[in-house]
């Protein structure tokens, strides 16, 4: 993800759209476990905030897909999880890039870099994930953590290869 040019609007649009594309896959693959691992999940989930940048710079997205099934258990979630929340804290760090540099257009549309801002969703997280350690499995939380990783790598790979169906509105 870091390759995107966050300065400008192609490189701004592809970043959100390969975004857009991890957190249509991950978030429904890991809702059924994350409402019961994460009471306050419904305030997490930041797809419709990526989605709203993307339709606010002019972009057609596809539909959602339907939520894959979660049979991967709650440690692989807790990772998939520890990705997802871990990301909100490098959007500190993006979200300064576009609003020292990006035109004002993209400026404007920073709904899923600036999502959570002000909330403590990471010492939250890390409370509720210190709590279930007891009996965790940290494999399969290095496993789902991993999974997530890839996810993105892949988001990211077919964003820059032109595949992304957000991302032809940007031409």
């Amino acid at each position: 993800m870091g390759a995107f040019d966050l300065s400008c609007r192609a490189g701004y649009v592809a970043f959100l759209s390969a975004t857009e594309r991890a957190l249509r896959t991950l978030e429904p693959a890991v809702e059924a476990r994350a409402l019961r691992l994460l009471p306050d999940w419904p305030e997490r989930r930041r797809l419709a905030a990526v989605r709203c940048d993307l339709m606010q710079l002019g972009l057609a997205l596809p539909d959602p897909p339907a939520p894959a099934p979660d049979g991967s258990g709650d440690w692989a979630a807790w990772g998939i999880l520890y990705v997802l929340e871990g990301s909100r804290l490098g959007n500190r760090y993006l979200r300064r890039i576009v609003e020292a540099a990006a035109p004002p257009e993209c400026r404007a549309a920073g709904r899923y870099l600036a999502h959570g801002e002000g909330a403590p969703l990471w010492q939250v997280f890390l409370t509720a994930l210190g709590q279930a350690e007891a009996v965790g499995d940290p494999r399969a939380a290095v496993f789902g953590a991993r999974e997530a990783f890839e996810v993105f790598d892949m988001a990211a790979q077919a964003t820059a290869a032109g595949r992304s169906p957000a991302e032809k509105g940007a031409a």
